[in-house]
């Protein structure tokens, strides 16, 4: 745990009161937090940082850091900070073949699969689900539990871009889903891997 010196807190203070990023007005703790990562962190280290705060953004591009922290940064530590809004971005572009599984969004999306009332409102959620290229075991099975209790999903689950999901999402596992309830979707998807036209 870093301190937080009466100094710290005193520029983090300032720091609001001029309007420079990150933070709003009546709140220091995001001022107080770049300050120390300003102070502890090395010369010459790259800072990465995993945010959807969007005071840590560009106000005309949400995917890119500050300008004025970029510049920050690059003048005080001679290096550069990038801002992720989530750690699968930051793992695909740094760390190639290590995939960091929970993802909130991802969670909500792959819940609202039982509950989706028709086929385009499926089709919508596997379209947002497409970024992801890889799912938890976990993941998987809750993706089959949809099909199962949801008919909206399962009768479209021969179409093309949901095939496609479900091979993503499912194939990595086969061998662990041996459960009936999974093992029967699983050998279908398997069986049909090379017929975009089969409706399995």
């Amino acid at each position: 745990m870093l301190e937080t010196t009466s100094e710290i807190y005193e520029a983090a203070r300032r720091r609001v009161d001029i309007g420079n990023p990150p933070g709003k007005p009546g709140s220091i703790g995001d001022a107080i937090n770049w300050l120390l990562l300003l102070e502890h962190v090395p010369d010459k280290e790259p800072l990465f940082i995993v945010t959807e705060d969007s005071d840590f953004y560009s106000k005309f591009d949400e995917k890119a850091i500050s300008p004025f922290l970029k510049h920050e940064w690059n003048e005080l530590k001679h290096s550069i900070v990038k801002g992720y809004r989530t750690l699968n971005e930051l793992f695909e572009e740094h760390y190639d073949g290590v995939h960091v599984s929970y993802d909130e969004e991802k969670k909500d999306l792959v819940d609202a699969l039982e509950s989706c009332g028709s086929f385009a409102a499926t089709h919508a959620v596997v379209a947002k689900l497409e970024k992801y290229k890889y799912y938890s075991l976990q993941e998987a099975k809750s993706i089959l539990d949809a099909a199962e209790a949801n008919d909206q999903f399962r009768m479209i689950r021969g179409d093309p871009d949901v095939k496609a999901f479900l091979k993503t999402a499912l194939l990595a596992h086969q061998e662990k889903l041996k459960e009936p309830q999974y093992a029967k979707y699983v050998a279908e998807l398997v069986a049909n891997e090379d017929n975009d036209e089969a409706d399995f």
